[in-house]
């Protein structure tokens, strides 16, 4: 049997950095809650569009710098500092009462210390996961934002229903202070010696045929992003259900999917999952579109999370087998980045098609949009075959 698939892998390491991972999406995933806030304040569609997709800009922006920077310096300075900042500007959310250039602005630098916090959390989890276990690693390790983005939601709408969104702004900062405190027991996971020979490069990393990956990633996001930046409206014009209901449904089948099949990607081939796991996804993302009932609600947000379920780990352990453990963080924050620009594209597209051509059509037009990562799929498989 192969030592790197015998290797442990459920350390106190491993655990610590999974609850902070937890936490930090706890406090980001209440914010899915934010298109009510901009309807409220008299927004439309392409308002909650731009509200919600410009913090994925400054994600992606600012990953090409926190990816390279904790390469060379570290990912524990990277964690550290990015939290600090997101903590800062969950509580700023207190002062906003109108859609204007504040909200963007806050946005923005939300989606800056995302940027940072994400890939030092998932470039720490790839550091100290055997290499033969990686993509099993990835898969449980994203358990934590799969069941932060079940509670955060939900408990979101209670905070919201209780307090209005001040209580729903503090709870969020707390939860993030809470996650810095945490990252300080942390140790740095960047290897110590012969990292100074390996220049962390963006275009070097593109050069290693990874480019497939990450198109299909991109077309994975676009497609998640009708689901993320609308369904919280969506749900409620349809007067079934809510994002809090879906995203309980949608985690729980992930979770327990991975739980039971997390050995799975890396034994039977990484690539060999991509193909079905994107028919699956897409079926359930363009199910929404004709939900007018709960068995159909409840099909959407099953199949929705069974794709997403081998769908991110497998497309990240992909990325991060191509390159050298010196430059994981650079490899992340381009994997990570093209997920974020699908989603802030997918916002911002699904704003206007929802605006002129209505919910029912995005929904559709979202599936078919993860149906097309299929092409890519294929071609990967075909290079593992030749």
């Amino acid at each position: 049997m192969n030592s790197e698939s015998t290797q442990p892998l459920y350390t106190l390491e491993f655990l610590k950095v999974t609850v902070i991972m937890f936490l930090l999406m706890a406090s980001f995933t209440t914010f899915l809650l934010l298109p009510i806030m901009v309807k409220n304040m008299g927004g439309d569609a392409v308002d909650i569009g731009l509200v919600m997709g410009v913090m994925p800009i400054g994600a992606v922006i600012s990953r090409f710098f926190w990816g390279r920077w904790m390469d060379l310096v570290g990912r524990k300075k990277i964690l550290l500092l990015s939290t600090l900042l997101n903590t800062g500007v969950l509580f700023l959310f207190l002062t906003v009462h109108s859609i204007g250039p504040w909200i963007i602005i806050l946005r923005v630098l939300q989606g800056v210390a995302m940027g940072g916090y994400i890939t030092a959390v998932w470039t720490i989890t790839a550091d100290i996961s055997p290499p033969g276990r990686l993509a099993e690693s990835l898969g449980i390790f994203g358990i934590a934002g799969m069941v932060a983005l079940a509670l955060g939601p939900w408990g979101g709408e209670l905070i919201m229903n209780q307090f209005e969104f001040t209580g729903l702004f503090i709870a969020s900062g707390l939860i993030s202070a809470i996650a810095l405190g945490l990252s300080i027991a942390l140790r740095e996971s960047r290897p110590i010696s012969g990292c100074e020979l390996i220049e962390p490069s963006y275009r070097k990393t593109m050069g290693r045929g990874i480019l497939v990956i990450l198109l299909i990633t991109f077309l994975f996001a676009v497609s998640r992003a009708a689901f993320a930046s609308f369904f919280a409206e969506y749900s409620r014009l349809q007067q079934i259900g809510s994002i809090g209901i879906f995203s309980i449904i949608y985690s729980v089948t992930t979770i327990s999917t991975r739980l039971l099949t997390r050995k799975l990607p890396d034994r039977l081939g990484r690539t060999r999952v991509l193909f079905p796991a994107l028919i699956i996804f897409g079926t359930g993302i363009g199910l929404i579109a004709v939900i007018q009932s709960w068995p159909v609600f409840i099909l959407a947000a099953i199949l929705a999370g069974l794709g997403h379920c081998f769908l991110y780990p497998v497309l990240n352990a992909l990325v991060i087998q191509r390159v050298h453990s010196c430059a994981r963080g650079t490899a992340t924050g381009l994997f990570i980045s093209s997920f974020d620009i699908g989603i802030g594209a997918g916002s911002l597209l699904w704003g206007v098609v929802a605006q002129f051509g209505g919910f029912q059509l995005m929904y559709i037009l979202a599936g078919l949009t993860a149906w097309a990562g299929i092409f890519g799929a294929w071609r990967l498989l075909k290079e593992v075959r030749t």
